[in-house]
Formats: C-alpha cells, structure tokens, sequence
C-alpha cells in the first residue's frame, strides 16, 4: 500500500513541475558514464558487502531546470561471508525527473531492477533470477562536466544507499 502512495505522489510531483514551465527555453541534452559506489542497508546489508558497478545516464531538458532523466547501469554485492561465494547483481532501468536548484538538484526515479542472486556453497550453486520494481530518491550537485550525487533506491528486500561521480558529454 505505501509503495502504491508513493508512486502516485512521484507521478503527481512530476507532471506538476512540468507543467509549470513547458513553455520555458529547452535545456540541455547529455549523457554521462560513471563510477558507482552502493551500501547496502537493512537485511541486504547483514549478509552483503559494499557493492560497485558502472551506470550511463541520458538527460532530456526540458528547461533550464527540469530534465527527464534515463539510467541504466550494474552493480555487484560480494557476500560478507568468506564461506560462500556469488553475490547479488542488480541491472537498474530507472526513469526519473531532476529539477535544477542552481548546481544543486533532486531527482525521484522508478523503475525496473533485473536482479541475480548466485549463491555457492560446499559444491552447491544456484542462482536465481527476478525483476524488480524500484524507487530512488536523490540528488547531487553539477559542477561544470561532472555529477557528483546520492540516491536511496528501495527494491523490496535489496535497499542500497547509492553513491556516484559521473563525467557529462554533450549530444
């Protein structure tokens, strides 16, 4: 019930703020690559390591302020335990809106997290495969090129506090 709420107020807050300056001057399109850092927290974060992984992110401004964001990336959690090998990867297909605060900007996103989980143990292996629906909610700082941020992403069982520096090119 509360996941239903929250989506419902990130769809309202968005078509909100886009309604209020589509008529401004178009802002600017880029992509940028970055370096991700995740801390996994609750029950993700007693049986998984800190994670890493990479991410690419598509930016479509719509005024100086206001952009409809895409990302896609990967990230990896190693078990804490030295006993088990695998981990938990997570494919993120987010789609967002950042506004603009002046260098500083919030971003809510949603969408689809494509989750494996590879446990082996003793000569035992499985892996099992789903796909998640998640929410972010973040934010970060531009400065010239580069994008320095933090995001809390809620995916079921597997939350993660994600950090990320990114460098921005111009399409």
């Amino acid at each position: 019930m509360k996941k239903v709420t929250i989506v419902k107020a990130l769809f309202v807050f968005t078509f909100f703020m886009l309604s209020v300056n589509l008529h401004a001057q178009e802002g600017f399109h880029k992509i940028n690559v970055g370096a991700d850092l995740a801390i996994p927290v609750g029950d993700f974060g007693d049986v998984s390591s800190i994670g890493f992984g990479a991410s690419g992110k598509v930016y479509y401004g719509l005024s100086n302020e206001m952009n409809i964001t895409g990302l896609i990336g990967y990230q990896h959690f190693p078990y804490k335990e030295s006993e088990i090998s695998g981990g938990v990867n997570i494919i993120p297909l987010m789609f967002g809106f950042d506004y603009d605060f002046g260098g500083f900007y919030l971003e809510p996103r949603l969408g689809l997290n494509f989750t494996s989980v590879k446990v082996s143990f003793m000569g035992y292996s499985d892996t099992v495969s789903e796909t998640k629906f998640g929410l972010g909610l973040g934010g970060g700082y531009r400065i010239t090129d580069w994008d320095i941020s933090a995001h809390y992403n809620i995916i079921e069982h597997l939350n993660y506090l994600g950090l990320r520096v990114a460098y921005s090119f111009d399409l």
